[in-house]
């Protein structure tokens, strides 16, 4: 009743082994590395790929044959943002973004610096001559600017006339079946695939020629998957994520020695999983959206503290030494002080503490309640007292400053004078009263107070 015809069990298992590959055919190298790059890169590692041109476009070539829609969704706006206006008409011509065209060749036209070799190679002739024709007719007109929209207008008519690219049908976002077509740039753009159709492999192929296969040194990927229970929840994880661990890559190893079937197969099926105690769900459930980040996603993980402590955790537990060193350096750039003090906390971190509470005793506003909730009691304590005995906004607004005051005691007496509302505080330096002391002074005080606070209760 369920049994499928000959044929397509032999299709069904394409792909599935090293010896029965799926075979592409008219796509190029390059593209294919740059789609696989894209697929791959990791959020949260320090060998991210640099979203140029000459990674995006072939990616989203492939993405826009292959009808990856998330990833094509997320490479435009990148390209829209990050692309110069000559990188935009090269992808637009490609994939008939007409809407992008004429804004970028308006800003050729207007901007200072003229057009250099290598962006009119990109471009192609009828480009660089309509906008040196406009550039040309600009400084004709003496003491005034040809106006944008007469620009665009003249744009238009030109794309109109079919002068600036050879319109058919070609790569369009979505289209299904599409000609080969090669712009006045030379840009070869590839066939789309119909909806019910595979990649081309080498059974669809009249003419295919046995050629020694090799491994790709970097993209060949071992997608073979481990299974781990934690509680009373299963997890599947790639071995390829697992094994930059040291912890996991010396369990893997001492797996292959072991003569116990039991212990050999640990792992690889879901009824004999690898059980993992003493870690708390939220932690390992962190832990894995991080090593599964897709850095061209929408749907990525922010930088949550919550999130980077956990997976922090447990990339410290484990040894994952590359992870754990870009994730400190990400805490170290992105995090606000509260999440730098929550951080530095959680790991025992006692040289990060002072710089954030000293940051968080000057700086204007207040703690809100969540930054509060971030750094503790103790903290928000400690805070609090300072802020209350050196208000910041005071102190900014004073300008009378004692040029030898280098200290303050710390007492509980001040002096006043009846017809004032100014405080004083007593200068052990010099035995004056002064208004208040400098920035520098309260600065180093906060920080010697701060320092204490550190060593007695840390």
């Amino acid at each position: 009743m369920f049994k499928l015809p000959k044929d397509v069990v032999s299709d069904s298992e394409e792909g599935l082994k090293p010896e029965n590959p799926i075979v592409l055919e008219g796509v190029t190298m390059a593209d294919f590395e740059a789609l696989l790059q894209v697929l791959y890169a990791s959020h949260y590692a320090k060998n991210r790929p640099e979203p140029k041109p000459t990674l995006i476009i072939p990616a989203f070539r492939l993405a826009n044959m292959w009808r990856f829609a998330e990833l094509c969704a997320h490479l435009m706006p990148i390209a829209e943002t990050m692309f110069s206006e000559v990188d935009k008409i090269v992808f637009a011509r490609e994939f008939q973004l007409e809407e992008w065209i004429i804004p970028a060749h308006v800003k050729l036209c207007q901007r200072d610096s003229p057009l250099n070799s290598e962006e009119a190679t990109k471009i192609g002739l009828g480009s660089v001559l309509f906008i040196s024709r406009i550039r040309e007719e600009r400084l004709k007109i003496s003491g005034q600017i040809m106006a944008d929209n007469i620009i665009r207008d003249r744009a238009e008519d030109w794309i109109k006339g079919g002068s600036q690219m050879k319109i058919g049908k070609s790569n369009t976002i979505g289209s299904i079946g599409a000609d080969t077509a090669i712009d006045d740039s030379g840009t070869t753009q590839y066939n789309a695939l119909d909806a019910h159709s595979k990649p081309a492999s080498s059974k669809d192929s009249v003419s295919h020629t046995e050629n020694i296969v090799q491994k790709h040194p970097t993209l060949y990927f071992d997608d073979t998957v481990i299974f781990i229970k934690l509680e009373d929840t299963l997890f599947s994880v790639h071995k390829r994520r697992l094994i930059k661990s040291k912890s996991f890559s010396k369990w893997f190893e001492l797996q292959n020695l072991s003569s116990k079937p039991e212990e050999c197969n640990e792992g690889l099926s879901p009824e004999n999983p690898i059980v993992i105690q003493g870690i708390s769900m939220f932690d390992f459930e962190g832990f894995l959206k991080v090593l599964y980040a897709s850095h061209f996603s929408d749907n990525r993980s922010s930088h949550e503290i919550s999130l980077i402590i956990s997976a922090y955790r447990l990339a410290v537990l484990w040894q994952f030494s590359e992870l754990q060193d870009f994730l400190f350096s990400l805490v170290d750039q992105s995090f606000d002080d509260p999440g730098k003090i929550a951080f530095a906390k959680s790991f025992g971190l006692k040289d990060w503490l002072q710089a954030p509470h000293v940051r968080l005793c000057q700086r204007d506003e207040p703690l809100t309640l969540d930054e509060a909730k971030k750094i503790g009691v103790d903290s928000l304590l400690v805070i609090s007292n300072l802020r209350e005995e050196f208000p910041p906004k005071k102190l900014a607004s004073h300008q009378s400053w004692s040029i030898n005051c280098v200290g303050i005691y710390q007492r509980r007496d001040s002096y006043s004078y009846s017809n004032s509302n100014s405080t004083y505080t007593h200068c052990g330096s010099c035995l004056k009263n002064h208004p208040w002391p400098t920035p520098e002074v309260v600065k180093n005080t906060i920080e010697t107070r701060i320092k204490e606070w550190i060593e007695k209760n840390m």
